[in-house]
């Protein structure tokens, strides 16, 4: 993915463009199931390319996209009940 590139090259300015330009959130979906037994996650390639400004930008990042991610379900669900 192009995001790895980004991560592997310490480009915290084309990856946050890329996340922002992700309206599907197919990226966003893509990291969530990257794991110790599939390619290396985004953090990881920044760190083993000495980008580690990088890789503290994506941990920060991808911890708040994933705590806004789990909020929402939360918001959804507890709509979605309170309407029943």
């Amino acid at each position: 993915m192009p995001i790895h590139c980004c991560a592997m090259q310490g480009r915290v300015d084309a990856t946050e463009m890329l996340l922002e330009a992700d309206k599907s959130e197919s990226i966003l979906q893509a990291l969530k199931e990257e794991t110790g037994a599939k390619p290396p996650s985004v953090v990881h390639l920044a760190i083993a390319n000495d980008c580690i400004d990088c890789s503290e930008w994506l941990n920060i990042c991808l911890l708040c996209l994933n705590m806004l991610y789990t909020i929402n379900k939360c918001f959804l669900f507890l709509f979605s009940n309170s309407l029943t």
